[in-house]
């Protein structure tokens, strides 16, 4: 009997901790508007002279420009007396164009540029700490799964020039970061974002022209691999403004 009255104390003194610890947090939402510079395959240099316009999967998801994004989070706000904790659900969205060079290239040849779009959804904590009255430091840690898709290149129309599709599959991404609150409602942060090593292929049924030729009897007789998985990954400026 003794031990029963032990143990249902011990749940309802847990059920109470909790019940507190959660009436204490605070929900906050966030926006963010951020830009990006590209790393890892991203900031490879590819430069094909004037005389080639498609990259193709060899070459695809480099020479990338400086991007441009937008973001939301919902985070749970704990104040834990000596800071704040901050455990959040976070999605972003990326873009990113290719360089000047290769996009004239497209435009003299009448086809269509490849743009490149990362959608990083991650769940991740925070921590924060009141520096002085206004100003409130952060650090922060996520991981999640990076969605990560490449826009058609080239001219369907045009078999000289070729077309291409391409197939790539989420994964596994990371991020860190740190930053300041100026006040309750707007943050200022720099992030890396670890984007995954995606495994690029043709969507074989959409592709068409020379270079998909070539490429495809390059890997049916073994001189290259069909799947690359090369590493993607971006430094992150982040402007939040939150309520």
């Amino acid at each position: 009997m003794k031990k029963y009255n032990a143990i249902k104390t011990l749940c309802i003194a847990v059920v109470m901790a909790a019940t507190g610890f959660t009436a204490n947090a605070q929900l906050e939402q966030s926006v963010f508007l951020s830009g990006n510079i590209p790393t890892g395959r991203f900031a490879t240099n590819y430069d094909p002279g004037t005389g080639i316009v498609l990259m193709g999967k060899s070459n695809i998801g480099k020479a990338a420009t400086m991007g441009l994004g937008f973001g939301y989070r919902a985070t749970y706000v704990f104040d834990v007396g000596f800071g704040e904790v901050a455990p959040f659900l976070n999605a972003d969205f990326q873009w990113n164009r290719v360089k000047k060079g290769l996009r004239e290239n497209y435009m003299r040849a009448n086809a269509s540029k490849p743009n490149y779009l990362n959608i990083p959804v991650m769940v991740g904590i925070g921590y924060r700490y009141m520096l002085t009255d206004i100003i409130k430091v952060f650090g922060e840690f996520g991981v999640g799964a990076d969605f990560f898709s490449i826009t058609p290149e080239g001219n369907k129309d045009d078999g000289t020039i070729g077309y291409c599709q391409y197939h790539v599959k989420p994964q596994l991404a990371w991020q860190v970061g740190g930053g300041a609150f100026f006040g309750s409602h707007v943050s200022a942060s720099l992030h890396y974002y670890g984007l995954g090593q995606h495994a690029i292929t043709y969507n074989e049924s959409k592709c068409s022209g020379a270079l998909y030729a070539a490429d495809k009897l390059s890997y049916e007789t073994g001189l290259t691999n069909k799947v690359e998985t090369p590493t993607f990954g971006s430094i992150v400026l982040r402007i939040g403004f939150h309520f």
